[in-house]
Parts: C-alpha cells; structure tokens; sequence
C-alpha cells in the first residue's frame, strides 16, 4: 500500500464535500446517480474545474472517486496529496499541534524516550483536563472513566517536519446543524474540551508576563485546575525540554466562542514552572487533609545514614509505596518511618509483601505523603 492510499483510506466523501463546500467550490446534486458535482468558478482565461464525489456508496468503492479528486485539488493547491489529506480529514478533529525545539532534532527525527514521555504526559494532561470539564472545580482526585475515554478516542496523528512536532487529533464530528453567527450552539465535549485546554494555557502566558499566578488561579472555572497544573509542569520535566509550542487548531465545523481563536499557538516552558506550582498550591489550598489507610507493595526505599546501624542513625529513612486508592486511584506515597518500622520494611520489600501503614494524607504538586504514620505492619505470607 502506497503513503498516498494510507493518506486517504480514512477520509470518507461527507467530509471531502465539506472541505470543497468550505474552499468556495459550488455543489449541484444528482441524486438518480447518487453522485454531487462540485465546480470552481473559473478565472479570466481558465475553464471551470469539476470534481464528482459519491454520496451513497460504501468505503471501498468509494475509494477510486475520492483519490481522483483529491488528485485533481493536489494539483490545483499544488501541494503533495499527502499534506491535503491530512487537512482534509481534520475538519472532524480539533489539532494539538506540539513544536520540538530545533536543538533536540537530529535529521528530521528525536530520541524514542522524549516521543513516549511526550506522548504519556500529553494523554494524562487530555485527562485531566477532560475531568475538570465534567466537575469544574479547583481540584479532583482521581480522573474520571468517562475522561480517560475520551483521552483514549484522540488520535496521534502524523508529526511535521521543519520544527520536529507531534499532533495530536480530539475527535469532535461533523457539525449536521445549521450554523448562524450569534446563535449559540450545544458543541461536542471534545470541542469543551480543548477550549478549556486553551483557556488555561492563554492564561498562563498572561500570569508569565505579570509573573503573578492570578490570572490561573482565578480563572480556574473555564481554564486550569491544579491537577492540570501538574500535568503541564510534569510534560515539560520529563520531556526535558526547556521550551514547547503547541498550537490548538479548532475545527470549523464548530463556531469558537467569544475571545478564541480557531488557531492559536501557545508556549510552555520551563521557566513557567515555578508559576504553575504556586497556581497548584494556591487552587489547593482548601484541601482538606484526611486520615488514610495505605495498603500496598513498596516500590522503594531510601535512607541516607548507615544501612548497617539504621536504629542508631538519626537519618531520614523513607520509602514509596504503590496505593490503589479509592478517591485517587493508583498513588504513589511517600512515608518516613521509624528505625524499627523501616527495617521492617526492608524485609517485606524483599519479600514481595503488602504493607498496611495509616496516617493523614498530603498532597503538594504530584507528590503525595503520609504524615504521623502509625500501625504499621506487614502482610504475611503465604
């Protein structure tokens, strides 16, 4: 299969005729042949084009009709088939576009390791910011099914060479409603969705030229709440990129509300971290800290005195432990313990145990901690 029949294998003749609708391409339907004829006014000197696309006819036969207009708009546009396709397909998806520094590109391509961190972070930052559009609020604990859902619907689509970038497509359909300018419209989730994405992030280019987290914390109700904070500080960390563009194009088959763009572009950096933190904290700040019961296996532990003398040493002896918590889901905690409870949890991390530890829960930026630990144990084995 060629690179340009994988282009255009999923784009159906409903969204080729809105794209020529959309490009000033006039349609006159025959309905007996179950075909719709589109023209473009010629210019002085030049005959009219025509492009016939199908109506009723499944994929398949329909495949041969569309490669031939899409052909012919190639040549017209006079851009490679591959690059209109694409356009073409997204008039059902809103784009996430993400630009790669030049420094990090190498021959058109980049490190496997910041394309999957990218692209982890990227799907929990969709998430979360599809959990704060279900519950608008200042925090959440745990992100929602129906938000993972979605995350899962969007589609990584093709990256872009020049600046090496990802893109990244929100599923939000064809729009079968008339459209008329100052009559609101019930838009998908998805499109909610990345408008608030967008939101946030205008916001924090504001707060960055104040360097003041107000314009965050303030308009948290349409833009970021702190766990989407978090995910914004934690897709800049572990990319590891000083600097990323990313570019939201709407798709126009819905309206953009009042003060946005249908393409705007962005830029998050590591010098906004410091500013996101603060938003996190100060959007956290009437969260309640409650007594937990943490049962889990211990993923680490960590102690900076003497291994061999841990009950005389006065070092901080800590350990992380994977909780599947039924208001967060699974967390990782972190817990000092006493010599004795530490050297018991050395034991059970070597043998592959639960622990049961209770405390009061914390929560500041992504870390979570257990304070005043008491009634620890292990599980015995089997």
């Amino acid at each position: 299969m060629t690179q340009d029949t994988e282009a255009i294998r999923d784009i159906s003749a409903d969204v080729l005729r809105r794209y020529l609708a959309m490009h000033g391409w006039t349609a006159r339907s025959f309905t007996e042949r179950k075909l719709v004829l589109f023209t473009l006014p010629a210019e002085a000197g030049d005959d009219e084009i025509e492009i016939v696309v199908p109506t009723a006819m499944d994929r398949e036969r329909a495949l041969p009709s569309i490669r031939a207009a899409l052909e012919t708009l190639s040549q017209i546009e006079e851009r490679p088939l591959v690059d209109l396709a694409m356009d073409i397909r997204s008039i059902a998806f809103d784009i996430i576009r993400s630009r790669v520094p030049d420094e990090y590109v190498r021959q058109d391509t980049i490190e496997l390791k910041l394309a999957a961190e990218f692209i982890e972070s990227m799907r929990a930052l969709l998430g979360s910011t599809a959990t704060t559009e279900l519950a608008p609020g200042k925090y959440f604990g745990r992100t929602r099914k129906e938000a993972s859902d979605y995350a899962s619907r969007c589609r990584f689509g093709h990256t872009f060479r020049g600046s090496f970038g990802f893109v990244v497509e929100s599923p939000v359909g064809l729009n079968d409603e008339p459209t008329m300018v100052g009559v609101p419209q019930e838009v998908p989730f998805a499109r909610r969705v990345v408008q608030r994405l967008a939101r946030g992030l205008d916001a924090v280019q504001r707060a960055a030229k104040q360097d003041d987290p107000s314009p965050i914390t303030q308009e948290y109700q349409a833009g970021l709440s702190a766990n989407m904070c978090d995910d914004l500080i934690d897709l800049v960390e572990r990319t590891g990129l000083a600097k990323l563009r990313i570019g939201i194009d709407l798709s126009p088959e819905w309206q953009a509300p009042d003060g946005l763009q249908n393409q705007s572009e962005f830029s998050v950096e590591i010098r906004h971290v410091d500013l996101l933190r603060a938003a996190a904290r100060t959007l956290r700040a009437d969260e309640v800290k409650r007594p937990a019961h943490v049962v889990g296996r211990i993923r680490t532990l960590e102690t900076e005195g003497n291994p061999a003398d841990l009950l005389q040493d006065n070092s901080d002896r800590e350990i992380i432990v994977n909780w599947d918590s039924q208001d967060h889901g699974l967390i990782r905690v972190r817990i000092y313990l006493a010599p004795e409870d530490y050297l018991s949890a050395v034991e059970a991390h070597k043998a592959g145990r639960f622990i049961s530890v209770r405390g009061i829960l914390e929560h500041r930026g992504r870390t979570w901690t257990l304070a005043a630990p008491m009634d620890f144990s292990v599980f015995p084995g089997e």
